[in-house]
């Protein structure tokens, strides 16, 4: 596959996400998260932050947040609503793209899962753990969407050399 037919692939993607995103009833950070075959023929699943089905609103915050501040809304993350739908045997054969960076324990759960390419749109907080796992887990690709086409041309090449 050429890299402008990826690219052009990683933008429709892209857009999909951040679509997926405005799912969500959040009043401050919305994010979306979805898990692409790495041949681009299919979803996986989608995921975006929010709490439980049927959710009361909450009168102090005029929302469904527990609260407004950052990191205390009980909303469910985005990765985790993708991962519990995420019904395929391959997770390893497949790329999620978020709209902001995973915090730890949102990247642990997808690596836990078996993904091993993640990317997202905008860095998000604290980023420091996405270093410091990737570093310690073997094959796990985790980064910017702009470096998202390089790596699949890299990988194509690497599997053509080992034909």
């Amino acid at each position: 596959m050429r890299k402008e037919r990826i690219e052009h692939k990683i933008e429709i993607f892209s857009e999909i996400v951040k679509s997926i995103s405005d799912m969500s009833v959040s009043q401050t950070t919305k994010v979306g998260c979805i898990a692409v075959k790495k041949d681009f023929t299919k979803i996986g699943a989608i995921g975006y932050n929010g709490r439980y089905p049927g959710c009361p609103i909450n009168p102090e915050t005029g929302g469904e947040e527990k609260s407004l501040k950052p990191g205390e809304s009980g909303f469910t993350h985005a990765e985790i609503n993708m991962v519990a739908k995420f019904k395929e045997i391959d997770p390893e054969n497949y790329f999620v793209i978020l709209t902001l960076s995973p915090c730890e324990a949102c990247l642990q759960a997808l690596l836990i899962k078996g993904f091993r390419d993640i990317y997202f749109l905008q860095a998000y907080r604290e980023t420091q753990h996405l270093e410091d796992i990737s570093n310690n887990v073997k094959d796990l690709i985790v980064g910017d969407i702009s470096q998202m086409a390089e790596d699949i041309v890299r990988e194509h090449k690497v599997k053509r050399r080992k034909l």
